[in-house]
C-alpha cells in the first residue's frame, strides 16, 4: 500500500465514519483515526487532527483452520 497525500486525494465521502492509517501532521509515527468526510480526521475522543497522509487499513489475515494460533 502506498501513503496518499490528502492534497491528491480524500477518501469516499462512502467511506465516511470508517477508520483509516494516517499521518497526521508533524507527527513522527503514523496512527489510526477515523475519516468523518470532508477533511475532517478525529479519533475515538472526537480530538480533530490535521492529516498530511492516508492509506487503507490492510485487510484481516485469513485465518483458514482452527489450527491457527
Amino acid at each position: 500500500m502506498e501513503w496518499i497525500n490528502v492534497k491528491d486525494r480524500l477518501p469516499d465521502e462512502n467511506s465516511a465514519f470508517s477508520e483509516f492509517i494516517v499521518m497526521i501532521k508533524d507527527a513522527k509515527y503514523p496512527t489510526l483515526l477515523e475519516y468523518q468526510g470532508r477533511e475532517w480526521w478525529a479519533d475515538k475522543d472526537g480530538n480533530n487532527y490535521a492529516v498530511a497522509h492516508w492509506m487503507p487499513l490492510p485487510e484481516p489475515p485469513e485465518t483458514g483452520n482452527n489450527n491457527d494460533k
